[in-house]
């Protein structure tokens, strides 16, 4: 199974503040075998 995410971002948005959504794409991969692609 193949997914996309399109997460919007505001202006001035921290790396450290988005690597929480990229962690439970991570996860979903790894533990349940979805094909995450994320676009910033």
């Amino acid at each position: 199974m193949y997914m996309k995410v399109l997460l919007f971002c505001c202006k001035g948005f921290e790396m450290m503040e988005f690597s929480s959504f990229y962690d439970v794409c991570g996860w979903a991969k790894s533990e349940y075998g979805f094909d995450m692609q994320v676009f910033v």
